[in-house]
């Protein structure tokens, strides 16, 4: 059985007519208490504003350089700052649609890009590295990925040509493609 759920911008607008009457926010009014991993140091809550994460999101879409066509493969915890922007926020400031993973799973994730036309997954390095280091990824139907990021810690240059490769074999007339924005 697969484990996913797919969720888009007329969903969001639905379950927004249902809290019609709920007092509004301001920009500086604060938003959410986050995760964050502590790469910087130890793990803690944030506090983030809805200028905040409007700005972050903003920035998001514009370098994501996609648009409402976007389905995202959401593999990434909403509670933590990297899901719930990439995953959550950016796809329905861009109109686009999330496919939401339940639990990581390499094939799962391969089925669910297949299925839902996945044009883009951002997930930590770990799970990058297992995805491409799956055996059986030849056999799924993978050509609407665009775009695999990487969070967390950087990628060894080996699982980065892993990742190019992978996008021109399913993109093979498209040079336009970005390389690696790190190097």
């Amino acid at each position: 059985m697969i484990s996913g759920f797919c969720v888009n911008a007329s969903s969001i607008k639905s379950l927004s007519k249902t809290i019609a009457g709920v007092e509004q926010a301001g920009p500086d009014d604060l938003a959410v208490l986050p995760y964050t991993s502590g790469t910087t140091g130890h793990p803690k809550g944030c506090m983030l504003t809805h200028s905040n994460l409007l700005a972050t999101s903003t920035g998001g879409c514009a370098w994501s350089q996609t648009s409402s066509e976007a389905v995202v493969l959401g593999v990434l915890p909403m509670f933590h700052l990297t899901g719930m922007q990439s995953n959550m926020n950016i796809p329905i400031q861009l109109g686009g649609t999330t496919v939401q993973m339940t639990r990581w799973d390499r094939d799962t994730a391969a089925e669910l890009i297949q299925r839902h036309r996945v044009t883009g997954v951002t997930g930590i390095t770990t799970m990058i590295v297992d995805f491409l280091a799956n055996p059986d990824i030849g056999k799924y139907d993978l050509p609407a990925i665009e775009s695999i990021v990487h969070a967390q810690q950087r990628l060894c240059s080996r699982f980065i040509a892993e990742a190019e490769e992978l996008i021109k074999k399913l993109h093979p007339a498209d040079d336009s493609a970005p390389a690696n924005p790190d190097s």
